[in-house]
């Protein structure tokens, strides 16, 4: 028998079916599609890509060197390619009028956009000009509810403010624990208006038991990074430094620097600087 040759009827296999040209069109244009998807996901990288964290980092030195005429361009270039580090730069220079006009609602914008994408530091300004009313209705609520994201990244200064609502239950319901768990978080992480603020709650008892050994501690330990921050121009250390001068807590009493601080802290319209000056008839 020959085996070369075992198909029924002893024909040859079939020829396959030649494609229709209506079918060879249709595959030619689903791999254009996937082609020009291709080339755009390319060219997406490419633009997003072009290492924008890198180009920031530089724009950011140059913005700290307050060479904003160089370090604003960056900054608008990279929030429009998408990158959350330069929206929220971008955020910051419209909310300080830094290279740009000042503008609460642009710099809300961009805040806001960097936050959605989880960049954490504008999460917590963004919570800010809730807090403060800046760009929007003051909303202590939505001020929480963004110092809340930011503070489960981790980041000191929004455990900061977060504590604070917990503590005059602001936005939220009042929770001393809550406010001090949340202060010792930041102020593990060196934060000096945290340890600042353990330091009085231990002074005072007040949610935790009064010790005023630890309370020093923490005093001392805030010390340095409060000036820092406030030279900085952080308004709650300046405040808070302002306290201490005025107190004595941490550096030598001072009142005459107490004042200074205070003021510094008001011109920035921080309302408890402002309330303590009044009551020192300043």
């Amino acid at each position: 028998m020959d085996l070369t040759n075992d198909f029924s009827g002893g024909e040859h296999p079939p020829a396959p079916d030649k494609p229709s040209k209506k079918s060879t069109v249709l595959l030619v244009s689903v791999l254009a599609a996937f082609f020009l998807l291709f080339c755009g996901a390319l060219c997406l990288i490419f633009l997003r890509g072009k290492d924008w964290q890198e180009e920031v980092n530089r724009a950011v030195k140059a913005y700290e060197a307050k060479r904003y005429d160089e370090a604003v361009p960056v900054f608008v270039e990279a929030a429009n390619h998408g990158h959350d580090g330069g929206q929220y730069m971008l955020g910051v220079c419209y909310e300080w009028g830094l290279g740009v006009e000042q503008d609460y609602a642009k710099a809300l914008e961009w805040y806001r956009k960097a936050a959605e994408q989880g960049n954490a530091k504008a999460q917590n300004h963004l919570a800010l000009c809730y807090n403060k009313g800046l760009g929007v209705e003051k909303n202590q609520a939505e001020a929480v509810k963004w110092f809340r994201k930011a503070a489960e990244q981790g980041f000191a200064k929004a455990q900061t403010n977060l504590a604070k609502c917990y503590y005059n239950g602001r936005g939220v319901k009042k929770d001393l624990a809550e406010a001090i768990r949340l202060w010792s978080q930041a102020a593990e992480q060196g934060d000096a208006v945290a340890q600042y603020q353990l330091g009085l709650c231990h002074w005072s008892g007040k949610g935790v038991p009064k010790d005023n050994k630890l309370a020093k501690e923490w005093f001392d330990r805030a010390a340095p990074g409060l000036r820092k921050a406030a030279e900085q121009g952080d308004a709650d250390a300046q405040y808070n430094l302002g306290i201490s001068y005025g107190k004595g807590e941490g550096v030598k009493k001072d009142p005459v620097e107490a004042v200074k601080w205070f003021r510094k802290a008001a011109a920035q319209g921080y309302e408890p600087a402002k309330k303590a000056l009044e009551k020192l008839g300043k």
